[in-house]
């Protein structure tokens, strides 16, 4: 997941994400954790805003450590670039009270030294929170793989591992998406704008309440249908009641999104990376059909990969062009209207004083005619001839 600039937000992103570090939430209240691969840092920022006395971030990406420390270092987290298999010469044994592990142990040659790695780096007491991909749903032949990935592993692989080195779990999860209705309050509503990046993510408010229903048969989620597991080893009286859920990031949506399928997003990202399999692999078997070497292979490869991606790239910017279109023109929209507005209260103003300065000009012709009929009309017509003469000479003083 990327806060880069150009990068727009994605609602279920940024759920599926939060929702494994959601997990450690309640459990990193003024403790040391550390968060191994942390990538851009989000995560490591996040549990230090939720009470950790003290987070340290490690990740192998020298450049994604350098972007973390630039967008989300505090005083309570610690960026540092390192291979998760070295963790045993950077740190002390048993440095931290929370070690959380998200999405790690895939990327490994050796994962039970990194288990290992774990319980001596853990203080009496502390908790351990492992997750790990279910690549089999997303990449379901063998053929098929994540190309950052080093394994996939089966729930029950991933279980039996992690035991045979902490020891039985106090509590295993499943990691699905969730379907329901919540009451989104009119006030407030957080709402992203077309331009907004990933980093609106951060603003994410907490649900105070909420109830778990039952998972109807044949929808409920099971070690084949969904996105990842998370092992949990702590003291028992840490752990969670059975049956509850432990951390979960919801994201409010319309009805028209549900119509419409609202975990199309993520499907249609899963269809384009098995179409770069698909890619690669033809490339590959026609390379070997024309006998050519691995690099040229290599080079074939690429440019047809290069040509996907540039025709993904092109529309995704049509797309963006047509968002900023829009959006100019609800600009614009908006723009006149408040002129109009503008426009409007000025001329209400005006009539107003026309209409004040109308009812001032009939109060005088009023006087006037009161005055007019207090004369009769031949000595009227005799005066006038002398108030005009009167009223010049008076003009004429004044000037």
């Amino acid at each position: 997941m990327s806060f880069a600039e150009n990068d727009l937000y994605s609602g279920l992103e940024a759920s599926i994400h939060l929702a494994r570090y959601a997990f450690a939430r309640p459990l990193c209240q003024g403790k040391s954790v550390l968060d191994i691969a942390c990538g851009q840092g989000y995560g490591s920022r996040l549990l230090a805003d939720w009470g950790a006395r003290s987070v340290v971030g490690v990740d192998v990406s020298v450049d994604s450590i350098d972007l973390a420390r630039r967008m989300f270092g505090c005083a309570q987290v610690t960026y540092r670039a390192g291979a998760a298999e070295a963790l045993a010469d950077m740190f002390a044994p048993e440095s931290f009270d929370l070690i959380v592990s998200l999405e790690t142990i895939e990327h490994v040659l050796d994962p039970k030294e990194l288990l290992r790695c774990f319980r001596r780096l853990l203080a009496p007491g502390g908790a351990i929170v492992v997750s790990c991909p279910n690549d089999w749903w997303y990449y379901p032949t063998e053929q098929e793989k994540n190309p950052f990935h080093l394994r996939k592993y089966t729930f029950n692989e991933f279980q039996q591992l992690s035991e045979q080195v902490l020891g039985p779990a106090c509590a295993w999860f499943f990691g699905a998406p969730v379907a329901g209705f919540a009451n989104v309050q009119i006030a407030g509503l957080a709402q992203a704008s077309p331009s907004d990046t990933q980093g609106i993510m951060l603003n994410a408010l907490d649900l105070p309440g909420g109830l778990t229903l039952p998972a109807e048969a044949q929808r409920a989620p099971n070690p084949n249908n969904v996105s990842y597991f998370l092992g949990m080893w702590c003291e028992e009286a840490v752990a969670p009641p059975a049956g509850t859920w432990h951390g979960a990031a919801l994201l409010s949506a319309s009805m028209d999104a549900l119509v419409q399928g609202f975990f199309a997003q993520i499907a249609s990202q899963i269809e384009a990376l098995r179409q770069e399999l698909q890619v690669t692999r033809h490339a590959t078997v026609s390379v070997e059909s024309k006998g050519l070497d691995l690099d040229e292979a290599l080079r074939i490869t690429r440019q047809m990969l290069e040509v996907e991606r540039a025709t993904a790239r092109s529309k995704d910017q049509q797309h963006e062009n047509q968002l900023r279109l829009e959006h100019e023109a609800a600009a614009r929209c908006r723009q006149e209207a408040e002129q109009a507005q503008r426009d409007q209260e000025v001329a209400d103003r005006r009539y107003r004083q026309l209409e004040t300065h109308a009812h001032l000009l009939e109060l005088e012709a009023r006087r006037y005619r009161r005055v007019r009929n207090l004369l009769p009309g031949g000595l009227r017509r005799r005066l006038m001839p002398l108030a005009r003469r009167v009223l010049n000479m008076v003009r004429r003083v004044v000037r």
